[in-house]
């Protein structure tokens, strides 16, 4: 065996086989073992060759108002489509693709993908990853082919939608499935590496070809769990470019089969058209939707005979596995695509390659695969935190068939040609529920909730004191006061602290040390109690005859201002100044009988948030002289409100709509659009900043137990 070395690579020849492996920095070698692998020979070797593959990658040209001054990036970054998909939700939650390991699959040995990725993470904020690249074949044989391109933007948006997980480029020597030369080197070689000896998690391939006679043999290189670990494996692969049609492996039963949209710019908040490496001046977004996510084809792209687009259609030659057997499709074997996400070039992404930004936005289902292959990642980890398993496909089951967590796109069409019979057919138009060019839909990140127990009776409230500490307060099935505390995110047991509770009640720490919490006893009274390193103080009746539960903020050490919904309808105030009580005082409006919300971002700043009674939320604040008149901000909301702030001139709002979703809106220098957060809950929410950046949310279930999560904030 000769060995050639330099910093980063070891490479290693045994017979015909060559392997090289590199890593993203120069810190240590790869030991690979002598005694590698031999694929499995099969019928498959008796068959008809399979086709040449290729790589459904796609470019355009920035349609641009102004000239970029130098190189920068043209397209979406990794913020827009983050944040679009609200994949930030899951990155803000510590869901990043930790532990998980993503394998590329391509073909021949692209020398720069290790600098071209960290230039990529630099510009955009990212870690650099745990990268790996394994060369099955000769150095340097990408450039110029296309593959160098395709490298660079599978293993930089693998990583954007995943930054935690860790990488490994397994470089195939040829282009084609099976080498006729040496079959330890083709494509499929290199799935079978990153299976048994790179034990990926995920398994990205962004390549495919027509289907063949001999195919599902080949299926037996996507086993659903790991050999020696028996750990389930994910394989994602790109359903093609070149509109209606079907390709292997995006067809294979064993695969997600990733079909391609395209995004209007209000998903991201952002147009392809502007130069940026930051999202922070972004317009907010609600992030995906029905409405502004389409599938990839047809429209003025659709001449002279072939359609760029997303593929898709039914099998000739895979079985139709059980989990497909109830989407109301045509008799036939497998439909695909599974799934769908970002692919049209005219709305695609930048890249850097090659040591430069590309002059082009870069799309083909080519990058919803890689995409795909990270959101895997982030679910993987989310699972594996509740304690199960990753994600596979089997024989009788597929994830994407199961979740709801999937935006449904309804609108567009893929064709091959202008007289594609799939135009009248409707086979390769999108509508409500599976269809055949973007399968169940694209991903929607979900907020990762913990379960907290109970039971509860009321909304909950929470308090930051800093140091990590958070205490939760609500209702018990006694109707007493219940407190639960988190240390450094290790929570203790409930406690109870006595009292008749009529309503939710309201807590706020002015400093470390020290905690105020306001409830409407049941003579509908105000009552208080509050907490000191000494331990409780008893309670006291604050009179008032209160309409609704009561909200509480503090803007400096010695001063509390509390805010419930009078006899009258009205909103009523009143205040502590570390000396005395200040009498009620009314702030009018007319309230329907929910809960308002109140925060302050600092000293002599409040802002308070109610339901009105045309359900709107609506807003006023006091800015150290004078209380703002009321002003809607808009929503159709059916419980009372919660109100946080992580900063100076930062608002996080929320409230429920009709099905119980949570809602939320932001202020960061202006309104956000209401994003929904998913649900069903079954009060009011809670919620608090630690002033980390981020808003921990708290709400009853409808299993009567307290749930909490961790939202990033701003969110917008």
């Amino acid at each position: 065996m000769a060995m050639e070395e330099r910093c980063d690579v070891v490479r290693l020849k045994i017979g015909h086989l060559r392997i090289a492996a590199r890593l993203g920095a120069c810190l240590s070698m790869l030991a690979l073992e002598a005694a590698l692998w031999s694929p499995t020979t099969e019928a498959a070797d008796v068959q008809p060759a399979p086709p040449a593959v290729h790589h459904p990658i796609q470019k355009a040209p920035p349609s641009r108002r102004v000239a970029p001054a130098g190189p920068a990036p043209q397209g979406y970054i990794p913020c827009d489509v983050t944040r679009a998909y609200h994949l930030d939700l899951m990155h803000a939650a510590g869901f990043t693709g930790a532990n998980q390991k993503i394998a590329i699959i391509a073909a021949f040995d692209n020398p720069n993908v290790g600098a071209d990725l960290h230039a990529f993470d630099i510009a955009f904020g990212l870690p650099d990853p745990a990268f790996q690249i394994v060369n099955m074949g000769p150095p340097n044989t990408a450039t110029g082919t296309g593959w160098d391109t395709e490298i660079d933007l599978d293993v930089e948006w693998a990583h954007a939608a995943a930054p935690g997980a860790a990488i490994t480029l397994v470089e195939a020597a040829t282009d084609h499935l099976n080498s006729t030369q040496n079959p330890q080197v083709g494509l499929l070689a290199a799935v079978d590496y990153a299976v048994q000896f790179a034990h990926a998690d995920v398994v990205s391939m962004s390549w495919g070809g027509i289907e063949f006679t001999g195919e599902t043999v080949l299926d037996t290189h996507f086993p659903s769990t790991d050999p020696t670990s028996n750990k389930p494996i994910m394989y994602t692969a790109a359903a093609g470019d070149s509109g209606f049609g079907t390709i292997w492996p995006a067809v294979s039963p064993a695969v997600l089969g990733v079909g391609g949209t395209r995004l209007a710019p209000s998903a991201v908040g952002n147009d392809t058209n502007q130069t940026h490496f930051g999202c922070s001046g972004m317009s907010t977004t609600p992030g995906v939707t029905s409405q502004n996510e389409t599938v990839w084809g047809g429209g003025p792209a659709c001449v002279q005979g072939s359609c760029p687009g997303t593929g898709g259609g039914i099998s000739n030659f895979e079985p139709r596995p059980t989990w497909q057997n109830n989407l109301g499709l045509s008799s036939g074997g497998r439909a695909t695509p599974d799934v769908a996400m970002l692919a049209d070039p005219s709305t695609g992404v930048a890249l850097y390659s090659d040591g430069s930004w590309s002059d082009f936005l870069l799309g083909g289902t080519s990058l919803g695969a890689p995409l795909w292959s990270g959101v895997i990642a982030l679910l993987n980890q989310q699972r594996i935190a509740q304690g199960l398993s990753n994600l596979n496909v089997t024989s009788s089951s597929s994830w994407a068939y199961q979740t709801t967590a999937l935006n449904d796109i309804v609108t567009g069409n893929a064709p091959s040609s202008p007289s594609d019979p799939c135009l009248s057919s409707g086979a390769c138009t999108a509508h409500s529920g599976y269809d055949q060019v973007t399968g169940r839909g694209s991903p929607i990140g979900t907020l990762p909730w913990e379960p907290l127990q109970g039971p509860i009776t009321s909304a909950p409230d929470a308090a930051a004191q800093g140091g990590g500490r958070l205490d939760v307060f609500a209702r018990g099935s006694d109707n007493a006061l219940w407190q639960r505390t988190s240390n450094g995110g290790q929570w203790g047991g409930w406690q109870s602290l006595g009292g008749v509770l009529t309503a939710a009640p309201g807590v706020v720490a002015w400093s470390p040390g020290r905690l105020d919490v306001f409830v409407r006893g049941s003579d509908n009274a105000l009552w208080h109690r509050w907490w000191t390193t000494a331990g409780w103080s008893g309670w006291e009746s604050l009179g008032g005859v209160l309409s609704s539960g009561p909200a509480v903020a503090s803007w400096s050490s010695g001063r509390l201002d509390i805010f419930v919904r009078g006899s009258d309808q009205a909103l009523w105030h009143m205040s502590w100044d570390s000396v005395r009580w200040t009498p009620w005082e009314s702030l009018a409006g007319v309230l329907l009988p929910f809960d308002p919300g109140a925060v302050s971002w600092g000293p002599n700043r409040i802002d308070i948030v109610v339901r009105g009674s045309d359900s709107q939320m609506w807003h006023k604040s006091w800015d150290s002289v004078r209380w703002t008149p009321w002003e809607p901000l808009g929503g159709s909301l059916t419980s009372g409100l919660g109100a946080a702030s992580p900063g100076a001139s930062q608002l996080d709002l929320f409230g429920l709509v009709a099905n119980g979703a949570l809602q939320h809106k932001a202020w960061a220098g202006r309104w956000g659009v209401w994003l929904d957060l998913g649900g069903p809950w079954a009060s009011d929410p809670g919620v608090v900043s630690q002033r980390n950046g981020t808003v921990d949310v708290f709400e009853r279930g409808t299993d009567g137990q307290l749930w909490h999560t961790t939202i990033p904030s701003p969110l917008t």
